[in-house]
């Protein structure tokens, strides 16, 4: 976990002989069917010895090298071959004895196959990457090891004894993967590999770890390596004892596992990261002691497992603290090469998800206790007279975890608790667990090696699939289930915690699915999901079933309910039922056993449509035209065509629609002639597609008056403002004249900005269309126009998304405007690189308009602007505005010092109020 440690000097390395059964007054539970006749009973059957534990002084070491070996692969499904790489020094010969790891008569050990003599050499010095401090062998092949498809599943020993007497083991795992048992049993190979420092000298060995690693400073900036490699034994005695993991932590787990009879099978995280797939076949799936290094494949394959129902359990602590990569061996065997470099800035990988930094950290954000229940707070501070352990202590006991147990709350059971510890955080999120069932099970003080005071705790929850999900919060859990390493502390309260968990695991059960996933339904409409129900094991019991998420309006039913094998869930909407997506959880309960299964309920609307026009009102003389733009807004999937017609119209005048048929949008072009009567009309627009009508109404003004002219007012600039996302410009006076307008006139250095707004004396503008310029050049310019802005002094703001611009924001006011659509006609020229000095824009207008045009360019505009009778600006050189009368078309030009600069020039005319 950390980068100090302590290294375990009190290693037993024989066999201690030595089993405490159940303490007076506690049995253990009634052993499960499975656990009858199952191939670990059949095994553990079988004669056993103690002959496969190294005499204390006799483990070839790192630095003699006296016998040291590696495997081709951390796992083997049974039948298949292994091969062992295998160095003795001096040259001489040495043999092979395959054991498996169990219970047998409390020895611990079977002999599976002997081999040898065989003539041994001494192996190359592995090479040590100079960059990530990688050691890989290149270490020639020396015997291959046929497993047979008799043999059981389990964690193997290769015991290599040289002529000398000097041994070492080899160890890897048999899996059965033509059979799926109860339980399903992960090896944390990878934490091994990551504490692994062979060749363990004190002068090369490297491990992910500084504390233990030698030489030069890698790319880490540590002594630690990036990277290790599963080419290469395993320090010490071949299972990196000195460091705890399997002799430690695991081998008294699994002695109690295997005598109690427990149907289980055995594999790697190597294999949950290349296979998770698998898991979901197993009822439960065992982390047991020091299980810290998951690569996200890992991670994702046994939150999938719990989801789908498997029950976990984590017997240990730290685990899941910290993401691994895997990567191909120089010869290219995938997944022998673990990689972590602790530094997501280090780390060379471009996704974030798969940066190797602890999982609760940034990027990752994956923080073990919202999976496990607790993570990992601390290490206990080494005392010689509790050996770096303290006492568990007991809370909620009336939990299920604790039946027959006869734990009260504070009770505890001495010498489990270390030598790293969990704890439930109030920072970090709990468990997503059904109401109810998120339990904390101990709160076991104790001083870490900051020297600070802390706590452990344990913990248990039900997801929602029904999946049971226990967090031990010590690596020293499996003390309490055997004595093998000599500590007495096996405490039958403990053991029989441990057997009601596994018990439920393996209990008689059912899986639980639902199908479709998704149902969508019009409202009104109802649809239906099929649940499955699957015994496992012996299970016949009903299951009562439920639905919860409907939304308002909605009904399910269940049909049968109670079930056993199947049913169908009928969900029936009203028209009142809010369209949506919906999270529907169907849940099936059968006595304490309970599953549930996620589906997704879609509500849409009927097939339908909406209409609309803008703008709402128009205003015409007679003789004149104008035009209203008409939109179709489709809803429910509806996607007919809309056929379209207008009434109220005035006599003497005519409306033409087009297109027509529309299915978006379309154009009402309405022309008035000269007897066409004076007033205000309302205009009703029909849309009819089928059996669907809808309408909306207009306003269509008829003047008899002359039209008034533009006016212009006054002007403002903020002058470039530099590296902004807002520009407020000086306060000015806007005068009192009738029908008042006014354009916004935005210049920007850049073309990024977007969800650009303006504004004019707290009244808001729109962009006039035509006159965004938009990402044409690599400058921008574009006009807003305000509607009857107030008089007096104002300012105008405009601001943006997206990043921080150099702008000049320049405001011109007018009087006698239209107060409908006071701006039309807008217009822009844009381009970088323009060939010419010049850059034009024609604005189309008519008598009593007044036309306005804005410039930006990258070097400097020149005297005399076409039309021009004012202009602003820091300087002529970098922002102008330029102003003409209507009359007809105008055109605005303007002209830099040089060709070839960047131009953008956005321009519209202000329209003159029509008065009766």
């Amino acid at each position: 976990m950390r980068q100090m440690r302590y290294k375990h000097t009190g290693v037993v390395w024989v066999l201690k002989a030595v089993w405490l059964s159940a303490a007076v007054g506690i049995g253990l539970p009634p052993a499960p069917a499975s656990a009858q006749s199952n191939p670990i009973v059949i095994e553990n059957q079988q004669p056993g010895t103690s002959q496969w534990q190294i005499p204390w002084g006799r483990a070839g070491t790192d630095a003699g090298g006296q016998v040291k070996g590696y495997a081709s692969a951390t796992s083997v499904n049974k039948g298949e071959n292994i091969t062992f790489y295998v160095s003795v020094k001096p040259a001489q010969t040495y043999t092979i004895d395959v054991y498996r790891i169990g219970w047998y008569q409390g020895l611990g050990g079977r002999l599976m196959q002997h081999t040898g003599p065989l003539s041994g050499a001494q192996q190359p010095t592995c090479p040590t990457d100079p960059t990530t401090g990688m050691i890989e062998c290149h270490w020639a092949p020396a015997s291959t090891l046929a497993t047979q498809t008799s043999w059981t599943s389990g964690i193997y020993l290769a015991l290599l004894t040289n002529s000398q007497l000097y041994r070492n083991y080899i160890m890897f795992v048999v899996r059965d993967d033509s059979r799926t048992a109860a339980l399903l049993y992960q090896q944390a190979v990878t934490t091994y590999q990551a504490y692994n420092d062979y060749p363990y000298d004190g002068v090369t060995g490297k491990s992910l770890y500084d504390f233990n690693s030698y030489g030069a400073k890698t790319i880490t900036g540590y002594k630690a390596a990036a990277k290790v490699s599963f080419d290469r034994p395993y320090m010490g005695d071949g299972t990196c004892r000195d460091w705890g993991q399997f002799f430690s932590w695991e081998i008294p787990f699994l002695r109690w596992l295997e005598k109690s009879g427990y149907d289980v099978t055995y594999s790697t995280d190597v294999d949950t990261h290349t296979n998770g797939a698998r898991l979901p076949n197993y009822r439960g799936f065992l982390s047991v002691g020091h299980d810290e290094y998951w690569s996200k494949p890992m991670y994702d394959a046994v939150i999938a497992a719990r989801d789908a129902g498997v029950n976990l359990a984590f017997f240990g602590a730290n685990a899941l603290f910290t993401q691994t990569r895997f990567e191909a061996s120089s010869s290219g065997v995938p997944n022998r090469v673990l990689v972590c470099y602790r530094n997501a800035n280090l780390d060379p990988v471009a996704d974030p998800s798969l940066k190797t930094v602890n999982w609760r950290d940034p990027p990752l954000n994956r923080p073990e206790q919202t999976f496990i229940g607790v993570q990992f707070t601390n290490q206990v501070l080494w005392r010689s007279q509790y050996d770096g352990y303290v006492p568990y202590v007991v809370t909620n006991s009336g939990n299920w975890v604790y039946d027959g147990t006869g734990f009260r709350d504070g009770d505890s059971a001495v010498g489990i608790v270390g030598y790293e510890v969990d704890r439930w955080y109030t920072d970090y999120p709990q468990p997503n667990a059904v109401q109810g069932t998120y339990t904390l099970l101990s709160n076991s003080p104790f001083t870490s090696n900051h020297n600070t005071q802390d706590y452990g705790t344990s913990s248990i929850y039900q997801a929602p699939s029904g999946a049971w999900v226990f967090g031990g919060g010590t690596i020293g859990w499996g003390r309490a289930l055997d004595n093998y390493v000599g500590t007495n502390v096996v405490d039958a309260r403990i053991q029989r915690t441990t057997a009601n968990i596994l018990n439920r695991f393996v209990s008689d059960d059912f899986t639980f699915a639902a199908s479709p996933s998704s149902q969508s339904v019009v409202q009104g409409g109802s649809t239906s999901y099929t649940v499955a129900i699957s015994p496992i094991g012996t299970f016949t019991g009903a299951v009562s079933l439920s639905v919860s998420g409907l939304p308002s309006g909605s009904s399910g039913s269940f049909t049968p309910n109670p079930a056993t094998a199947s049913s169908t869930l009928s969900v029936t909407t009203s028209t009142s039922t809010p369209a949506g997506t919906y999270a529907l959880t169907i849940t099936g309960v059968s006595g304490t056993v309970m599953h549930s299964a996620a589906v997704t309920f879609v509500v849409n609307p009927p097939a339908d449509f909406t209409l609309s026009a803008s703008p709402s009102n128009q205003t015409v003389t007679p003789g004149g035209s104008t035009s209203y733009s008409v939109t179709i807004s489709p809803a429910g999937g509806f996607t007919d065509p809309v056929s379209l017609s207008v009434s109220g119209l005035p006599s003497g005048s005519g409306g033409t629609f087009a297109p027509n048929p529309a299915t978006a949008s379309s154009t009402l072009s309405v022309t008035t002639s000269t007897s066409t009567p004076v007033g205000t009309f309302t205009l009703t627009i029909t849309g009819v597609s089928g059996s669907l009508t809808h309408n909306t109404t207009l306003s269509l003004a008829v003047a008899s008056g002359s039209a008034v002219t533009v006016t212009y007012d006054n002007k403002v600039s903020s002058g470039i403002q530099y590296g902004v996302s807002t520009v407020t410009t000086p306060a000015f006076t806007i005068g009192s004249g009738s029908n008042r307008a006014a354009m916004i006139m935005v210049s920007m250095s850049g073309n990024k900005a977007t969800s650009i707004t303006a504004g004019l004396g707290g009244v808001s503008g729109t962009v006039i269309p035509g006159t965004d310029s938009g990402t044409t050049a690599s400058v921008r310019t574009l006009i807003f126009q305000v509607i009857n802005p107030p008089s007096g002094p104002q300012t105008a703001t405009v601001s943006w998304t997206n990043g921080a611009l150099n702008v000049d924001v320049g405001v011109m006011t007018v009087s006698g405007a239209d107060q409908i659509t006071p701006c039309t006609n807008g217009t822009f020229a844009a381009s970088s690189s323009t060939p010419v000095a010049t850059t034009s824009v024609t604005i189309t207008s008519a008598p009593g308009d007044l036309t306005a045009s804005v410039g930006l360019t990258t070097d400097a505009w020149v005297t005399p602007f076409t039309n021009q009778t004012l202009k602003w600006g820091v300087d002529s050189a970098e922002t102008g505005g330029d102003i003409g009368p209507g009359t007809g078309t105008t055109t605005h030009t303007w002209t830099d010092r040089y060709a070839f600069q960047s131009h953008a020039v956005s321009a519209a005319n202000f329209r003159a109020a029509v008065m009766p």
